[in-house]
């Protein structure tokens, strides 16, 4: 490979692990910070006991307040802390795909062959995921043909671990389009997250 196109691909795999790094994180603290208000995160009390719960612009005395919201504590207990964390997990999905098709666009520029021969077992799994999200009412129907990432009820029901698996697999199917000279040593979504981990003092 020409060494400008071995530039060209290293940076847009580098842009494109940088978004699924960020975008990861963004999952996780969301996730973990849903946890944290549903236990107990409203001056002490669960979601559930809080009488009434308001999101607004303006205090109470305020006439020309904007409320953005209003629900009762128990609705949101039920509706969101518990079924949100799904939601962005499904939606983290549909996101990669999307992403995926514009990068193996790039990839097939940079590599001068058609668009369809740039293909991934990952991706194609990610794909049947995403149909089954979208099309299927969240059925497991397409995602049974599925070659790595094996999913076995009836419903895709998306789980942390198997947004873990993913990236994973990401990870090690983008280094292996690097010429050897090129490829990441450490799997590592973050291009600067092994430095902060390496110089981190890992003491309580």
């Amino acid at each position: 490979m020409h060494s400008n196109k071995s530039e060209e691909l290293k940076f847009l795999i580098k842009k494109f692990l940088e978004k699924l790094s960020n975008d990861y994180a963004f999952l996780f603290f969301s996730q973990h910070g849903l946890e944290i208000l549903s236990k107990g995160g409203m001056g002490g009390k669960k979601f559930s006991e809080v009488p009434t719960f308001t999101l607004g612009e303006g205090g109470p005395e305020d006439p020309n307040a904007i409320i953005l919201y209003h629900e009762i504590g128990k609705i949101i207990h039920e509706n969101i802390c518990k079924d949100y964390p799904r939601r962005m997990m499904n939606h983290f999905i549909i996101d990669l795909y999307e992403s995926w098709e514009k990068t193996r666009s790039s990839l097939s520029e940079i590599f001068e062959k058609n668009r369809n021969e740039i293909k991934s077992d990952i991706f194609g799994d990610v794909r049947n995921a995403r149909n089954d999200l979208l099309h299927k009412s969240c059925k497991a129907i397409e995602v049974k043909k599925n070659k790595l990432w094996k999913i076995h009820s009836e419903v895709v029901d998306v789980k942390m671990d198997d947004i873990k698996f993913i990236l994973s697999e990401t990870f090690d199917y983008l280094n292996s389009l690097l010429p050897a000279e090129a490829q990441l040593k450490d799997r590592s979504l973050s291009i600067h997250g092994k430095e902060i981990h390496r110089s981190w003092n890992h003491k309580l």
